[in-house]
């Protein structure tokens, strides 16, 4: 298996998005983001503090309903 694929596909309710995620983030995106976060602070920037979330949106406005 490569933890590198998008290989999971999720309904995130509150944001109303169906989307495909990764089992596990790739090492290589995570650091690249992190990076990017603190350069982002140093120039005086405002940035997310929630972990990243890799994903590619598929559809939005969409009303998620739970399953049962």
């Amino acid at each position: 298996e490569k933890p590198d694929r998008l290989d999971r596909l999720e309904g995130w309710r509150r944001a109303g998005l169906l989307c495909l995620t990764p089992t596990s983030t790739p090492a290589g995106l995570a650091e690249l983001s992190q990076d990017l976060n603190q350069r982002l602070r140093e120039a005086g920037f405002t940035v997310e503090e929630r972990p990243l979330r890799a994903h590619m949106t598929l559809a939005r406005g969409l009303e998620i309903r739970r399953g049962r």
